[in-house]
């Protein structure tokens, strides 16, 4: 044996705590991640370091996912109200339906399809026939239970696509429509208490797309001055052009985090934010709503259960669950 040879060292024999050292400078760095467009080469080289790989990358990353919400009211047809909420994980992108119709009181909840029609290219994971033989309403395909256990970091964006009358939110929104929402939001509620230990943390941002405020803070109708981009208090200028603008303002705030409050119902650790501009304009807003919240019946766990397990949730006929580079979708047969 020639004495002056090096001896080779394997990488699998170094010990854990460098390995991780290793691991850390290999994979993508980035504080949050939505979409993962590249192929992560370390996750398929073997087994041990496709566990250990795997399991950094889970624990230490923040997904990102968005929750945007419309709704639209049909007048000629009894006054229908159908909400649509679109949910965007870096796994998976669904659409749901929810028909409010007031001469109907069954209310399923309606998967519909996403992407087009199914491509060659994809890999069809099951059709909507498969699926009613299931039977299993809240069948979650993705994330595999392996990696989503690990996840301990999300942040939501929930978008409210709602309008508003001539810069005015429209007011109220009602207890109908908290309801109706929640019980929509009710899907991902369930996801989140499948994939979520206690350890977990989640930070839930509202994004009000229908506040004019949000676009410019110096409307002269409504707000002058702000005064919070610079840190500091507004001058004596600011006003509200109305007290009932600022009320109404308050109102859809206040049933906005109603809405999102569901989103906080599970063992993990929440943080719910407004827009900082709001958060200065209604300082104590977020407390007021989240200890009504707590109080509230319909928040319980037990009330939470019951409502996840009575929602019906349909597929659109003649579509399929598929994956289309590496995302979960719901296409269309009928053309393919």
């Amino acid at each position: 044996m020639d004495a002056s040879r090096t001896p080779t060292v394997s990488f699998l024999t170094l010990p854990t705590e460098i390995r991780v050292q290793i691991y850390s400078y290999a994979l993508p760095t980035f504080s949050s991640y939505s979409r993962c467009r590249g192929l992560f080469s370390l996750f398929s080289v073997n087994r041990q370091i496709h566990n250990e790989t795997t399991e950094l990358f889970y624990t230490r990353t923040k997904f990102d996912i968005s929750i945007g919400l419309t709704k639209k009211v049909h007048p000629i047809k009894n006054d229908c109200v159908t909400y649509t909420v679109v949910y965007r994980t870096p796994w998976e992108i669904l659409t749901y339906l929810l028909v409010v119709d007031p001469a109907n009181d069954d209310k399923p909840i309606k998967r519909t399809w996403q992407c087009g029609d199914l491509k060659k290219a994809d890999y069809e994971v099951m059709s909507s026939k498969q699926y009613k033989l299931h039977n299993q309403p809240w069948l979650s395909l993705f994330p595999p239970p392996h990696y989503s256990k690990l996840i301990r970091r999300l942040r939501i964006v929930v978008y409210d696509y709602s309008g508003i009358n001539n810069g005015v939110p429209e007011t109220p929104v009602g207890e109908g429509m908290t309801t109706e929402v929640r019980t929509i939001f009710s899907p991902f509620l369930w996801r989140l208490r499948t994939m979520l230990s206690e350890s977990a943390s989640v930070d839930v941002e509202i994004e009000p797309t229908w506040d004019s405020l949000k676009h410019d803070e110096k409307l002269g109708f409504a707000y002058r001055n702000i005064g919070y981009s610079n840190g500091g208090p507004p001058n004596s200028t600011y006003h509200y052009a109305t007290e009932e603008i600022r009320r109404a303002r308050y109102r859809r705030y206040a049933e906005a985090l109603e809405i999102v409050y569901i989103l906080s119902c599970g063992s993990w650790k929440t943080t719910i934010n407004l827009p900082p501009y709001v958060e200065w304009l209604f300082p104590s807003l977020t407390e007021e709503v989240t200890a009504k919240c707590k109080k509230d019946p319909l928040f319980q766990d037990t009330t939470i259960q019951e409502t996840i397990g009575g929602l019906g949730i349909e597929m659109d006929e003649e579509t399929a669950w598929t994956v289309r580079k590496g995302c979960l979708y719901l296409t269309s047969l009928k053309c393919s």
